[in-house]
């Protein structure tokens, strides 16, 4: 395989290609090109956070330091689901009280949830509905509330509760309220047509409370296969009367949903990140936001241990900044398949107060490709002559560092890279790649870019995986 990266340019530019994991490259050649002079740049949409789901609760237990680890790669905001104590019906526990009285709602779990991510400088993202294990009984009222007009009223007083300082409450710097989570799959037990009632009277209600807060959801778990709560939800939501007179659309500040199984191919996200671009386009949702607010590259398997996973986490990272995807949340973050593992968990010592999180491979790819849009900010379009390549350009501000991140599972293929750069300069290139132990150095070079300011770089690999090339002018 022979790869050919082009510019007539004098600034300097970031490269990240991920080449396609589901299929064999078409071409022996791939050629990418791109203009870093007349091309106009724009900043990387992206942002990353995850789920702490079933552990959340003990943020408060494993010390200060503990979630640091997140941090590092990159992710500073944590959506709540999954966590028991942040139940609506654990909160609201009568539901035939008053939804207006404060003393009728006890948050002294959630409190305590929030308050540490809070904390920990984490930037809560509020999920409002239940979790796992309301689902897994069918816990009522709990995963189908009686009443749209007063589940709205509960919801919305648990949003005042922790933006406003509503109920000895606070204000915490919450940006995103998501309302509900796969109604497709048990987390909601009424019908189709009674969950659009629900989500629309809510999402009104809470939206005209907070202004200024985005409120959307559903958190949708297959958008391809249950219509009912993804293209005729965004349909009914724009047209909720169905004559045809769009005069009364339901505001919809973004719309959510979830995709697992990237080992299958980064072009599982493309479809579902497609799949719902398309909709909220045809229903007039132009300026409605897409967030994936839970994704993995796999469930639970033995696969998630290995450096493909990785691969599939920095593969779908660039799906995701291609297709217009604001925020992705991965899931879960702490657990036996997420991103960190704890050595002795299961275990009584696992419930103490000092816990170390161990990084696997899922992890060092979100790193990576977090510090590339840190470190190159400046996004450049990008032409590329095969379609089964994604790739993302980028530039730093002071025309002088050249990053890229190649993902790839082809085997024993040989590399080439050519360049075009300032001319006559001097670069020190680093070569890295992602193994079980970490991102690790693998060769390093001095370069001098020709008269036109071209540069050529080879190197013979048995397979690229997640490989990181640097070069920096001195």
């Amino acid at each position: 395989m022979k790869i050919i990266i082009s510019r007539s340019i004098r600034t300097l530019a970031i490269i990240l290609l991920c080449f396609p994991l589901s299929g064999g490259c078409q071409q022996s050649v791939i050629n990418i090109s791109l203009d870093a002079v007349n091309s106009a740049t724009s900043p990387f949409k992206l942002t990353t956070g995850g789920n702490i789901s079933h552990y959340g609760n003990r943020i408060n237990k494993w010390g200060a330091g503990t979630f640091n680890a997140v941090k590092d790669v990159g992710i500073n905001e944590i959506r709540t689901h999954d966590i028991k104590s942040m139940d609506w019906d654990l909160i609201f526990k009568d539901w035939n009280a008053d939804p207006l009285n404060a003393q009728n709602y006890d948050f002294t779990a959630a409190d305590s949830v929030m308050q540490g991510l809070v904390t920990q400088n984490f930037v809560p993202f509020l999920r409002l509905g239940v979790s796992f294990a309301a689902s897994k009984s069918r816990r009522l009222p709990g995963t189908n509330p009686p009443d749209a007009k007063k589940w709205a009223i509960i919801a919305e007083r648990i949003v005042a509760h922790y933006v406003d300082g509503w109920a000895s409450g606070f204000k915490y710097p919450v940006k995103y309220v998501e309302i509900w989570n796969e109604p497709d799959l048990n987390f909601y037990t009424g019908t189709p047509d009674k969950f659009r009632d629900l989500f629309r009277e809510s999402l009104i209600y809470i939206k005209k409370c907070h202004p200024n807060l985005k409120v959307g959801g559903c958190g949708i778990a297959n958008f391809a296969l249950h219509n009912n709560y993804g293209d005729l939800l965004i349909a009914y939501l724009a047209d909720p009367n169905s004559d045809g007179n769009f005069s009364d659309r339901t505001p919809l500040d973004f719309y959510s949903w979830h995709v697992y199984e990237q080992k299958k191919g980064s072009d599982v996200f493309v479809k579902f990140a497609g799949l719902v671009k398309n909709s909220l386009t045809k229903y007039g949702y132009i300026n409605t936001e897409s967030l994936c607010t839970e994704w993995n590259s796999a469930l639970p398997s033995p696969y998630l241990k290995t450096v493909d996973a990785g691969v599939d986490v920095g593969a779908t990272l660039i799906a995701a900044e291609n297709f217009g995807v604001t925020r992705i949340y991965f899931y879960p973050l702490i657990e036996t398949w997420g991103m960190f593992n704890i050595a002795n968990m299961g275990t009584a010592q696992f419930a103490k107060n000092k816990v170390n999180l161990k990084w696997n491979s899922m992890a060092w790819a979100h790193k990576a490709y977090s510090d590339l849009r840190s470190q190159a900010p400046l996004r450049l379009p990008l032409v590329i002559n095969n379609n089964n390549v994604m790739a993302i350009a980028g530039k730093t501000a002071n025309n002088k560092t050249i990053r890229m991140m190649l993902c790839s599972k082809q085997q024993k293929k040989q590399l080439q890279v050519n360049i075009k750069a300032l001319p006559a300069t001097n670069y020190d290139v680093t070569w890295k790649v992602l193994t079980s132990d970490g991102i690790n150095t693998t060769k390093t070079q001095s370069v001098k870019s020709t008269a036109d300011g071209s540069i050529s770089l080879s190197y013979n690999r048995s397979s690229v995986g997640l490989m990181l090339i640097e070069l920096q002018a001195n």
